[in-house]
């Protein structure tokens, strides 16, 4: 399967989150996410989530990039026709968040 890329960037003290849609026919695997924020912060959080149930969540050094690669691709179960959703918690104020999410 073809690896996608998508990339956002936070506003100044929010979440960023990337969402792709539900699909019937796809089970949507993350292959490797990452992530960091534009200045050192305590720490923040990474949420993988399927259909708004959340199947990943780990606090994250706020100091440079966190890159966080799944051998086999993530997706627990095979969950099909269900939102994927990464979010990068908030990383206080004025500290902006990017996220970068590759999946299949």
């Amino acid at each position: 399967r073809t690896v996608s890329r998508d990339g956002d960037t936070s506003a100044a003290n929010a979440a960023v989150t990337r969402t792709i849609a539900a699909s019937a026919t796809e089970a949507w695997e993350v292959n490797r996410v990452v992530c960091s924020y534009s200045a050192t912060t305590g720490t923040g959080t990474l949420e993988i989530s399927f259909g708004g149930t959340v199947y990943f969540s780990q606090y994250i050094n706020g100091g440079g990039v966190f890159v966080l690669p799944f051998q086999e691709g993530f997706n627990p179960s095979g969950i099909r026709n269900e939102a994927l959703e990464v979010t990068l918690s908030a990383g206080g104020i004025g500290i902006t968040g990017k996220l970068d999410v590759f999946y299949a």
